[in-house]
């Protein structure tokens, strides 16, 4: 399998300069990678809680499960595809953003297709197998298809999309996240909202349907088209079309000494931060820093996962309209996200990655 991969990595079609090249471009490739990846994540709804709480009711009554039960189900998805993770970081890093990114948006689409049908699927093996019930089958079907989803929407086309935009931005790194993370705010907190449009139109089948077709085929074709794992393989230096601003030409490097007679050189920003030394996995696996805010985080994570996937059900115990539902459920995650703005291209490169991660979980 792996041989097979590396034999695609190198076709002609995923050449970095097929079917453009990043060095003809008029503008910094890495503008590009910011918008692509910003759509990239985008794409990842369907794989996401805010993508997937709108069809829970469907589902409820599609397979007959309890609400805990499908709960459950999401929950063990969700895990399951927490664990797998760290394998599908090697698989970006031996592989490329462009052949994963590829990968990824089709994998999701089968799934997408799959749980349109798992309910059809699991009374079919239940009348296959002669069972009195099918709610197992279903239950485990579920069980399946969340790990699917969670794994390839939620987990490996979100991370792909992030690390991406990471390589291709130094300074600028934090300005450049900073402006993603505006427009996939938004995005998912419109998400239950147009959803909701879409099941109203489509019923929840059509709906998932109509995703599959618009990751597999559009996100798969614009990830084939404009994804680049690195600045380098396309010719480039990461942060600008040139080359890198810190480093002394051979021209530059012959000039002689400043006499007095020209102005001496511009110094580096004093306060510019940058990470006294890089990490491997391991030396960072052995701080404490790494699992205080990954615990952090997680527990994060979890808390609003849970929230965001019942949001239907306490609106509606509530005797909310489900019209109102919808504009609720996206006034509260536009406020919740309203506080990111891109001023990180100031804070991000002069503040140490500590005090960073302190804001951010407060």
């Amino acid at each position: 399998m792996a041989a097979t991969l590396h034999r695609l990595q190198q076709a002609p079609v995923l050449h970095p300069h097929f079917p453009l090249s990043p060095q003809r471009l008029p503008i910094f490739y890495g503008w590009v990678i910011l918008v692509v990846t910003t759509i990239g994540i985008l794409m990842s709804i369907p794989g996401q809680t805010a993508g997937v709480s709108v069809f829970t009711d469907p589902l409820l009554a599609a397979t007959g499960l309890s609400r805990l039960s499908l709960s459950n189900a999401y929950l063990i998805g969700t895990l399951t595809s927490g664990f797998l993770l760290p394998f599908g970081g090697v698989v970006i890093d031996r592989f490329g953003a462009r052949l994963v990114v590829i990968a990824s948006s089709l994998w999701l689409a089968l799934t997408l297709v799959y749980l349109s049908v798992s309910d059809r699927l699991a009374q079919w093996l239940s009348t296959l197998f002669a069972l009195e019930s099918s709610l197992p089958i279903a239950f485990g079907l579920l069980c399946l298809g969340f790990v699917s989803l969670r794994f390839s929407g939620q987990g490996m086309l979100t991370l792909v999309s992030r690390t991406t935009l990471g390589k291709w931005f130094d300074r600028r790194r934090g300005m450049a996240s900073g402006t993603s993370g505006i427009f996939v705010s938004f995005g998912f907190s419109a998400a239950p909202l147009l959803l909701s449009f879409f099941i109203d139109g489509l019923g929840w089948r059509g709906a998932w349907l109509a995703l599959a077709a618009l990751v597999g085929l559009g996100m798969g074709s614009l990830g084939w088209l404009c994804y680049r794992d690195n600045p380098e393989e396309c010719g480039l230096v990461m942060g600008c079309r040139g080359s890198p601003p810190d480093v002394l030409t051979p021209s530059a490097a012959a000039t002689p000494a400043n006499t007095g007679d020209t102005k001496p050189a511009a110094q580096p920003d004093q306060r510019y931060f940058g990470p006294p030394r890089d990490f491997t996995r391991s030396d960072a696996l052995k701080t404490l820093a790494f699992w205080a805010v990954t615990f952090a985080l997680a527990t994060q994570a979890l808390t609003i996962t849970a929230h965001h996937l019942s949001h239907c059900r306490y609106w509606r115990r509530r005797r909310v309209a489900a019209e109102t539902n919808r504009g609720a459920v996206f006034t509260h995650r536009h406020h919740r996200h309203s506080h990111r703005v891109p001023d990180w291209d100031f804070v991000g490169p002069r503040s140490p990655e500590a005090a960073l991660h302190r804001h951010d979980d407060l």
